[in-house]
């Protein structure tokens, strides 16, 4: 998501750029939008946690497990391949959890022969879910891009999978999907409850740095991105392609619907699975913005973190230097009357002073508590509802 000097300069490199394209792709960056401040007056922040991409509540507990980096500069220097080993283990990414009841932040131990935490550059989209026989044992499915064996550009990304009891402060890891045709430019992952399988969002046809797109920013709204399937029996395989910036991605409990959001287009594709495991694009949700991240609360609303200017959230990421702060919304969508429509409410607008680089929003439904947090946040924000 360009700033506005490359990008009009990406589209200036097309012989012809129609004006209405163009102006129509500044409008969904938010060229023209106006910060209107929303939700903000009761909050908590969390500065323990710090670049937490992606988060996951147990909501019967209110337990939030955490995916994060020691430095939000570590993430950047990830989105734009400047990656190298660490210093030691008190730099790595980690798993954490948050008990919302005494605020007591609590870094998981990771166990397992098959994982090797000195080898992350980034963790980055999670998804926890409790396994169908024992609601105690949740399996825990996370991106990992890891540093390549070779000295080469880009980073080996791989899908690993954990397990641990609710509310342990061990992970014990089970295995890696590796799969480098068709696990590509991993974001997020919904998983079963065995820990055999999963969906997850490619959101490129091949690795790109943040750094290098920018002066090719047309690219990033071609229908290039896909969404893989992976099951421990049968390998990885593409289930949904041509599509367009694909981010985060949720799926609702029960009917398996399938939620992806787009971080070039302002809307949420919905799919729903055949038989053989791919995927049928059964409608769209125009939200008005891009975003992140998506998750589902237990009433059954979608929570979706959302970039009300996508151009300033790009400034943070490709500058470590950048005094810009990153504006964040939160979008809530809810179905009308078990119809296909759907209504597009926003609980949440900050210019970026308390959540900025906003990547991830979780609602406590039975608390009415909103969890956020970044990849380049300093801390996580909690604000009631």
């Amino acid at each position: 998501m360009p700033s506005t000097r490359m990008l009009v300069a990406g589209l200036g490199a097309l012989s012809v750029v129609p004006f209405a394209f163009v102006f129509d792709i500044l409008r969904t960056m938010g060229a023209f939008r106006t910060i209107q401040l929303t939700g903000t007056r009761d909050c908590i922040t969390v500065p323990e946690l710090k670049a937490c991409e992606d988060l996951w509540l147990h909501q019967p507990t209110g337990l939030v497990y955490l995916a994060c980096s020691p430095r939000p500069r570590y993430r950047q220097d990830w989105l734009n391949w400047d990656v190298q080993d660490r210093p030691g283990p008190d730099f790595y990414d980690y798993f954490a959890t948050y008990d919302q009841s005494t605020g007591a932040v609590t870094r998981l131990e990771v166990s397992g022969k098959g994982f090797d935490a000195s080898r992350t550059v980034s963790l980055h989209g999670m998804d926890i879910v409790p396994s169908k026989d024992d609601p105690q044992l949740l399996y825990v499915y996370v991106v990992n891009h890891r540093l390549k064996d070779v000295a080469d550009a880009g980073t080996d990304s791989v899908i690993d999978v954990f397990k641990t009891r609710l509310g342990s402060n061990k992970l014990e890891h089970l295995r890696t999907f590796r799969d480098p045709a068709v696990i590509i430019a991993p974001n997020n992952v919904v998983g079963s409850p065995d820990g055999k399988s999963f969906y997850f969002t490619n959101s490129e046809e091949k690795q790109v740095s943040w750094r290098r797109a920018l002066p090719r920013a047309w690219v990033l709204f071609r229908a290039t991105s896909t969404i893989g399937f992976c099951h421990l029996d049968h390998g990885c395989s593409f289930v949904a392609r041509d599509m367009h910036g694909n981010n985060g991605i949720a799926r609702v409990p029960g009917n398996d619907t399938i939620y992806v959001a787009s971080q070039g287009k302002p809307y949420i594709t919905v799919l729903t699975p055949r038989e053989d495991n791919t995927l049928t694009i059964v409608g769209k949700i125009h939200t008005g913005l891009p975003m992140d991240n998506l998750s589902i609360d237990k009433n059954g609303a979608i929570w979706a973190a959302a970039f009300p200017r996508s151009m300033s959230m790009v400034d943070c990421m490709a500058d470590p230097t950048t005094k810009t702060l990153s504006p964040s919304t939160v979008l809530k969508v809810t179905r009308r009357n078990a119809s296909d429509e759907y209504n597009v409410e926003k609980v949440f607008e900050d210019d970026g002073s308390l959540v900025t680089t906003m990547t991830v929003a979780v609602h406590d439904a039975e608390r009415g508590r909103l969890f956020m947090h970044g990849v380049l946040s300093e801390w996580l924000t909690v604000c009631k509802l």
